[in-house]
């Protein structure tokens, strides 16, 4: 039977092992496989996202709370202009007076990102963001590869169970289904990395 919503899921997971015992830390497994594949699908395309953030008075403002990894930091003033990263030591030593003006540069400390010089106009932050939990709404790993999540949620059931056949089965299913949206993610940014260089196709 084909799996669509988070409930179909965790019946199947029950399903394809036929460990109807466990249905109650199949929830567990789906979020222990979330977790795994957050930290190694890495920045895909899928997971790119925009966030508008005003600084305050101190050049600061919160990171979204899906945030991963940066991509690009833009200034949206009259003059728009990418911002450029530098270590948060380096940001203090650069700017040890606080000085206000248009931003050159930022850095990521903590659950902020702070601009120097400062100013309280809207940056836009292009990022990476994680794999939300499939229990509060689906998204875009599961819609594109549930057969992903099939398998890395039996990986979790099945090492679990102390079943280590089954669970190199399905850890090596799950690994090889991420494996192939890296390579594709790759493919992707090599192309259009070519196509820069290179120009438009005629």
């Amino acid at each position: 039977m084909p799996f669509t919503t988070y409930a179909e899921l965790q019946t199947a997971v029950q399903t394809w092992q036929d460990r109807q015992d466990l249905s109650s830390n199949v929830p567990d497994f789906i979020r222990l496989f979330e977790a795994y594949a957050n930290d190694e699908i890495g920045d895909v395309r899928q997971e790119l996202s925009y966030a508008t953030l005003t600084p305050d008075a101190n050049g600061e403002a919160t990171l979204p709370t899906d945030y991963k990894q940066w991509e690009r930091v833009t200034y949206m003033g009259s003059s728009r202009r990418e911002l450029n990263y530098v270590e948060p030591s380096q940001l203090v030593t650069d700017y040890p007076d606080l000085p206000s003006g248009i931003p050159a540069d930022f850095t990521i400390e903590g659950s902020k990102i702070i601009i120097r010089p400062l100013d309280t106009t809207d940056i836009q932050l292009a990022y990476y963001g994680t794999i939300g939990p499939l229990s509060v709404a689906t998204n875009w790993l599961f819609d594109e590869r549930p057969d992903v999540y099939l398998a890395g949620a039996l990986t979790e059931l099945c090492a679990f169970a102390e079943d280590p056949p089954w669970t190199t089965y399905w850890q090596n299913r799950r690994d090889a289904g991420i494996a192939a949206i890296r390579a594709a993610a790759k493919k992707a940014k090599h192309s259009r990395i070519a196509q820069r260089v290179e120009g438009p196709t005629p």
